[in-house]
């Protein structure tokens, strides 16, 4: 496991994003694996930071981490969850006064389960990812912890095995909607990532075939009826090249799209809700171009301030401090 910064890592991020973007524009059958995309690299980063913590301290600290986790998230989406409450009226009429439970239930991160049982729609409904992961971090700590005994190449077979059984489950579940937005049937992405974070595949060098395979499973799929496979292709594919990133991933645009590919997700639907909806056509290209700038003040303006008190830099240095003070014969408790 390394904590080392890969510039290529924000460029997936970029390509993810686009792809959800081009996708809900019309222009890419099965860009949603985007979301797939970047579910594995975070169950990789993620589990990353917390498996360091764990060797260094023997323990993960559950309130920084979550402080930390609703400091980089929460900002951005209270803004856009004020921004579709405030404009609903404009926006989305259809809804009325029910626009406000769609803000409710995202900022309660519940729109997953929102989308399986009540409406697979409104305004919000591509929030469900957000609660998906938070969600899963709500409990992965702890089972981290739990594991953490067996050794990280133990640990990896088991999240390995869940990832397989929960594949499976998504494969044969009757209800459309339960197999795409709940955990148990969808998380598999951050199954895979945490996985890949206990035991990366050693002298893996086919970080560029991984690229080949998301990119065909976005072209020559569709979301409606081949999702339930090709999230496993694309899960797989992105696993490769996060091990062996492919340099043009590096590509300096490509990663400046990432840095700011939360607030670019957030964002996208408010000006795809205020130019009516553009699918196919010429006006979805304006739509997405005008997404970018709206990501941009997001994170210049919001989410760089409160990204500044998560530093898992310093989270490293105080771990590894707290391991040699803890390892000193010298040490006063």
């Amino acid at each position: 496991m390394t904590a080392t910064y890969r510039a290529e890592w924000d460029g997936l991020r970029g390509v993810a994003v686009l792809a959800v973007l081009f996708f809900h524009g019309g222009f890419l059958p099965n860009g949603a694996l985007g979301v797939d995309a970047f579910f594995v690299l975070s169950g990789y980063l993620i589990t990353g930071i917390l498996w360091r913590e764990l060797e260094c301290t023997d323990s993960i600290a559950l309130r920084p981490f979550f402080v930390r986790r609703v400091r980089r998230l929460l900002p951005a989406l209270a803004m856009v969850l004020g921004a579709v409450g405030l404009l609903s009226g404009s926006l989305t009429p259809e809804l009325g006064a029910t626009a406000w439970l769609h803000v409710a239930v995202s900022g309660l991160y519940l729109m997953n389960a929102f989308n399986a049982f009540v409406s697979a729609g409104g305004p919000l409904a591509h929030t469900w990812s957000l609660a998906e992961e938070a969600q899963y971090y709500l409990v992965w700590p702890l089972l981290l912890a739990l594991i953490r005994p067996l050794g990280p190449q133990r640990a990896a077979g088991i999240m390995g095995a869940v990832w397989l059984f929960s594949t499976l489950a998504r494969l044969w579940i009757p209800s459309t909607e339960a197999a795409y937005f709940l955990p148990p049937f969808h998380a598999t992405g951050l199954l895979l990532g945490s996985a890949l974070a206990l035991a990366p595949p050693p002298k893996l060098t086919r970080g560029w075939l991984g690229a080949v395979v998301v990119f065909t499973a976005m072209a020559a799929t569709t979301s409606e009826t081949d999702f339930r496979w090709a999230i496993s292709v694309a899960e797989v594919g992105t696993a490769a090249m996060i091990v062996d990133p492919p340099k043009a991933l590096a590509w300096r645009p490509l990663v400046w799209a990432g840095t700011i590919s939360y607030g670019a997700y957030l964002w996208q639907c408010v000006p795809y809700l205020a130019l009516g909806r553009p699918v196919g056509s010429p006006l979805a290209l304006v739509w997405i171009a005008a997404t970018w700038p709206l990501a941009a003040l997001s994170y210049y303006g919001v989410e760089r301030r409160f990204l500044k008190t998560v530093d898992h830099r310093a989270d490293s240095r105080r771990w590894a401090a707290r391991a040699e003070g803890r390892a000193s014969p010298n040490k006063i408790s």
